[in-house]
């Protein structure tokens, strides 16, 4: 999905594009996307507040897989 999203963008600009810019944003359980993702974060809810880390992509495939963490 997000290649066709870059090769729609791409060739709607043209050569002078220069490429993609900016950030997609995807909260998800697919492992799919994890595969294919510059960075990956955890968001964890304790407290009433919810927290963002960034994960590397083993530990966010563990969550994904349905490995609670250790």
């Amino acid at each position: 999905m997000l290649e066709e999203i870059s090769n729609q963008q791409n060739s709607e600009e043209g050569e002078e594009g220069g490429g993609m810019t900016g950030q997609f944003i995807c909260t998800t359980f697919r492992p799919e996307m994890l595969l294919v993702a510059d960075k990956c974060y955890g968001v964890t809810f304790h407290n009433k507040t919810s927290r963002i880390d960034a994960v590397s992509r083993e530990e966010a495939l563990r969550f994904v897989d349905g490995e609670a963490p250790k």
